[in-house]
């Protein structure tokens, strides 16, 4: 059975393209208008979301059980990278010269958050 002929699993790579999409279209407007949160709020939660296309190769959007794990999906991932970016914000404001290094972190905030609530998740057996 190929990927595109199982519903579940085109379900959430759709959405996992549709989420890039909407993240990249919101990143372009913070960067352009100079806003800071709005930019590190979208690539921390790029980071979310690329942790679980990395687990999962975005499969799942929504959080389900897979066997005896459960899986928190793509959704959860942009969530919690959102606030990651936020929490690196802090009020503050960087000057331009700082912001390729602000974003990174972001971005591996993003990225670690996710991680940390995979790995605390209850394993059943």
């Amino acid at each position: 059975m190929g990927i595109l002929t199982d519903l579940k699993v085109f379900d959430g790579v759709l959405g996992t393209i549709i989420a890039i999409i909407v993240l990249i279209l919101f990143l372009v407007w913070g960067l352009q208008s100079q806003n800071f949160l709005l930019a590190a709020i979208c690539i921390g939660a790029m980071g979310g979301l690329v942790h679980e296309i990395a687990q999962s190769g975005g499969r799942y959007m929504l959080p389900h059980m897979d066997g005896t794990n459960f899986v928190l999906g793509g959704l959860m991932g942009v969530v919690d990278g959102a606030i990651a970016g936020l929490l690196l914000v802090q009020g503050q404001v960087m000057p331009i010269s700082n912001a390729t290094m602000f974003y990174a972190t972001a971005f591996l905030a993003g990225l670690a958050l996710k991680g940390v609530n995979d790995a605390i998740q209850p394993k059943t057996a």
